[in-house]
């Protein structure tokens, strides 16, 4: 993907509408960050002009850097400025664990109006197929 110019700190552009997701912001807004994380449902204008394409099932974040992030990678790169996560998410950015945290997201991503029913949300309200 292309960079963006963009603000300080990263950007998490999410599913507002998807139990996993508004509990993983959640996750992350209750975390100290050394970076600023500023967070945008999907849906918004904003978000939408900042990553006009986005696949499906997937979290974007747009890094300071204007990079933009998408799945897995920008899940890495969210708990990397978490203190307290950042030695699991240097882990989990090795090559040899890159592959395996991808497959974790995708199981996660896959099934996330399932898991989004297990969590008191209704299972067809994602907006993102």
């Amino acid at each position: 993907m292309e960079s963006i110019p963009t603000r300080p700190g990263y950007t998490v552009i999410y599913d507002a509408y998807c139990g996993v997701c508004s509990r993983s912001v959640a996750w992350l807004q209750r975390q100290r960050a050394d970076q600023p994380l500023r967070f945008l449902a999907a849906h918004t204008e904003e978000a939408i002009r900042l990553v006009p394409v986005r696949p499906p099932n997937q979290m974007a974040i747009v890094a300071p850097s204007g990079e933009v992030l998408l799945g897995s990678d920008g899940w890495v790169a969210c708990m990397s400025v978490l203190p307290r996560y950042r030695g699991v998410a240097r882990a989990m950015g090795w090559p040899v664990l890159k592959p395996f945290v991808r497959l974790g997201y995708g199981l996660v991503a896959k099934n996330r109006r399932r898991i989004s029913a297990m969590l008191g949300r209704k299972p067809d309200v994602c907006e993102i197929p």
